[in-house]
């Protein structure tokens, strides 16, 4: 674990941060364990709901019915098997090479693809651009959040933005992603299916909040002149369809990756957490947690899996395991800044400048 504290909720594991006001209790309870209501979900309706966008798409009889953004992991795995299986769709899964994923990925992703009998195409941007992308969000001191969780929002759209680009060069209606219910909420885009008021006006705030710090990215990428880079911080509404299945399915991680292993004899990507698997990620996600580390707060992956955790689709134990096999020498680190062409070191990155942390504000 990315640990910095000896302070962790007994339940959930989550460390305090004091900078979120995740705190610890006398019970060595966090504060969301403490509070913690049962929150009903009508998956009934929701599938339901689900299954007419399916239908919908379905019914435009194209060569392929969707895109499938395929890691290779247990959520694109499980949804791969899914929409063929049981919704019948015709599927293009595809996998983009930001640079800086493990070969594990793209192998895991074909050997699915091939079990499967779907289409599969991979893609690699071009790294020079991938470079002076990542380098630029995690560089630009405005940009910079303490826990760096900029660097996987922008990153998310910047890989999305491949695959809403390929829909539209083959005439495929939708994009399929398999965020998981806490990424969902994280983004704002879990508004569709809230029916709290309190919730439905978090995700309202969460919204706006993502759409200033697009607006502005984009214009600090004018200012340094970076103006291949302007389209990707642009929200624009895409012509093809985009579906997030787990904002209507329930997630359920370990009975999922039973399902997988069963039906596809699915192998889960190793070379991010040392052989003990719950999620994978590419080499950034590793350095993000790292720098969130130096700066003394949770990265956004700690509140995900400590609400799985909480909500039962995740064990403690298991999230132990997995926390332990993550960290890196630091040669991973340097080797991996070398690649991002960033001379200064870990430390020298993690800092946020006054007027940085003041541009976080928005």
């Amino acid at each position: 674990m990315f640990q910095y504290t000896e302070k962790r909720c007994s339940k959930c594991l989550l460390q305090e941060d004091t900078a979120r006001n995740f705190l610890i209790n006398d019970d060595g309870l966090c504060s969301f364990c403490a509070n913690m209501t049962e929150e009903e979900k009508d998956y009934a309706r929701l599938e339901g709901v689900f299954r007419n966008k399916i239908e919908q798409i379905k019914a435009q009889k194209r060569k392929y019915d969707a895109i499938l953004m395929m890691s290779g992991g247990k959520d694109s795995a499980y949804l791969a098997w899914l929409l063929k299986e049981k919704y019948g769709l015709t599927i293009l899964a595809l996998t983009i090479d930001n640079n800086f994923e493990y070969e594990e990925t793209f192998e895991r992703a074909s050997e699915l693809c091939k079990t499967l009998d779907i289409a599969h195409m991979q893609f690699r941007i071009p790294p020079s651009l991938t470079r002076t992308f990542y380098r630029f969000i995690m560089s630009e001191q405005p940009l910079k959040e303490k826990d760096f969780g900029q660097l996987c929002l922008y990153c998310g759209k910047y890989l999305l933005d491949h695959g809403i680009v390929m829909a539209e060069q083959f005439d495929i209606p939708a994009v399929i992603v398999g965020y998981n219910p806490d990424q969902l909420f994280g983004m704002g885009r879990s508004i569709e299916v809230e029916t709290q008021t309190f919730r439905i006006r978090q995700q309202q705030a969460i919204a706006r909040k993502i759409e200033f710090q697009f607006k502005k990215a984009e214009a600090h990428a004018a200012q340094n002149k970076l103006h291949e880079l302007i389209p990707v911080f642009k929200l624009e509404h895409p012509r093809c369809q985009l579906i997030y299945p787990f904002l209507y399915l329930e997630y359920e991680p370990l009975k999922m990756m039973d399902t997988v292993r069963r039906e596809l004899g699915w192998r889960p990507i190793e070379s991010f957490s040392k052989g003990t698997y719950i999620a994978s990620g590419c080499k950034l996600l590793k350095l993000m947690a790292a720098l969130a580390k130096i700066n003394n707060v949770s990265s956004y992956m700690d509140l995900e899996f400590s609400n799985q955790v909480r909500t039962g689709a995740l064990t403690k134990e298991a999230l132990e395991k997995y926390y332990a096999s993550l960290e890196e020498d630091e040669s991973f680190y340097t080797e991996l800044l070398s690649q991002l062409g960033i001379a200064e070191p870990l430390q020298s990155l993690a800092a946020i400048s006054p007027a940085g942390a003041a541009g976080n504000k928005g």
